[in-house]
């Protein structure tokens, strides 16, 4: 029974054996979780959570958003597989386990759990790490007193549950070790059972779908690569066209490499912009009123605390003092301009000039857009640069090019917003 079970996890039994072992162990997964037998490529497969804790519970936790978004392959599962077979026994050995991801998890899950697969102490975890290893190498199969209580045998079908709003991807529910060994061993296919649950969505796609601006639609502000925001999801804002035409600029003006220069993006959304200036070597702050959005920034740019001010804008500007080398302002004035803001477009204008010290890139809704042709028909790239200049201390105001960022669906005609940069004599 072992050996057919062992063989149905590598994909080996015919379709009528695995209905009967699938309907076998649907009935051991107790009523209300049916499950459906299914082949699925393993790049889509998500890490799970631990304890039989849904990954994003278990994330939320752990204050982890990006746990559920990690692919089988970067699992510190796979990786210490991966550093086993580079490294032989010597991974196992006692200080160069504990820099493993793995044992980090095992920690993790022990410390919240009690126990992690039968071991209750810290020390006890190379065990698992060992009994891990002979599984994978297939030597001394591991025996029925080797798995503990509560803990699937390394025999069991794998189990999945589907993830919302993406191209097929599933969060692993059970057999994060088995299916390791797996994709180590070269598969790319395996044979699951996946709950026959509602699909769930991950952290990650929960945190854009609350991002203010977007308003629950599946779109992403700021670039942002995860395997589960697929075709159903749309990035608004490329970003890469302007900041190419910023580091451009700046290499040619003597501000690049950013070292010992402060730069300050206003309205910064997630914060893409500020972690690509830091990048460049700028001393790089942002600030925003989303908290959803700031969020995302610090767990997917990984943006320190003390680099985004979640704040309202106007607030912040009215409070600083300081002054910064380059900032920048993207598709924010337009709003004041519009009388959507607390203060004119005009005294935001005086704000930015005053806090810039040698160049401030900005854009701005246009008159040529749908948005606005009825409400800002005269924002045309000449009359902006002459409003700059009429409204603030910079006496050059430069059009570096137009971004090409995505258009809504029964919104054709928008954004190609130019690029200006603002500097003084």
């Amino acid at each position: 029974m072992r050996r057919w079970l062992a063989e149905r996890a590598a994909g080996h039994l015919p379709p009528a054996a695995f209905r009967r072992l699938h309907a076998a162990y649907a009935g051991a997964l107790g009523a209300g979780r049916r499950v459906l037998a299914r082949r699925i490529s393993m790049d889509r497969l998500l890490w799970g959570g631990e304890h039989a804790v849904p990954a994003a519970r278990y994330a939320r936790i752990t204050r982890n958003l990006l746990r559920p978004s990690t692919p089988l392959r970067d699992t510190p599962h796979v990786r210490f597989l991966e550093a086993y077979l580079r490294e032989g026994p010597d991974v196992l050995e006692p200080g160069r386990f504990e820099q493993t991801a793995y044992y980090a998890n095992a920690v993790e899950a022990l410390e919240l759990g009690g126990e992690y697969f039968g071991c209750l102490r810290r020390s006890e975890l190379h065990h698992q790490a060992r009994r891990f290893v002979a599984q994978f190498e297939g030597r001394g199969r591991a025996k029925t007193t080797d798995v503990a209580h509560d803990v699937s045998s390394p025999w069991s079908p794998v189990v999945v549950r589907r993830i919302a709003d993406s191209d097929g991807c599933y969060e692993i529910v059970d057999g994060h070790h088995r299916l390791a060994i797996a994709y180590v061993r070269g598969q790319r296919h395996c044979r699951a059972y996946v709950l026959r649950e509602r699909p769930v969505h991950t952290p990650l796609q929960e945190k854009l779908l609350d991002v203010f601006w977007t308003r629950g639609r599946r779109l992403i502000y700021q670039p942002i690569q995860a395997p589960e925001l697929g075709s159903r999801w749309r990035l608004v804002r490329q970003c890469t066209d302007r900041m190419d035409l910023m580091r451009a600029w700046l290499g040619d003006h003597g501000l690049l490499p950013g070292n010992g220069h402060r730069y300050l993006d206003v309205g910064c959304s997630y914060g893409w912009f500020v972690r690509e200036m830091g990048r460049l070597g700028f001393e790089a702050r942002g600030v925003d009123r989303d908290p959803a959005a700031l969020d995302l920034g610090r767990a997917v740019y990984g943006l320190m605390p003390g680099q985004v001010y979640e704040r309202n804008i106007v607030d912040f500007l009215e409070a600083e003092r300081g002054r910064y080398t380059v900032t920048s302002c993207f598709s924010v004035i337009h709003h004041f301009a519009l009388g959507r803001g607390p203060i004119t477009a005009e005294a935001l204008l005086g704000h930015l000039d005053r806090i810039t010290g040698q160049a401030f890139f900005f854009d701005t809704g246009q008159g040529h857009e749908r948005w606005f042709r009825k409400v800002l028909p005269e924002w045309n790239p000449p009359f902006i640069a002459q409003w700059v200049k009429r409204h603030s201390s910079f006496t050059r105001v430069e059009a570096l090019g137009e971004d090409r960022d995505w258009q809504l669906p029964g919104q054709q005609g928008n954004y190609r917003r130019t690029l200006f940069v603002c500097t003084r004599g």
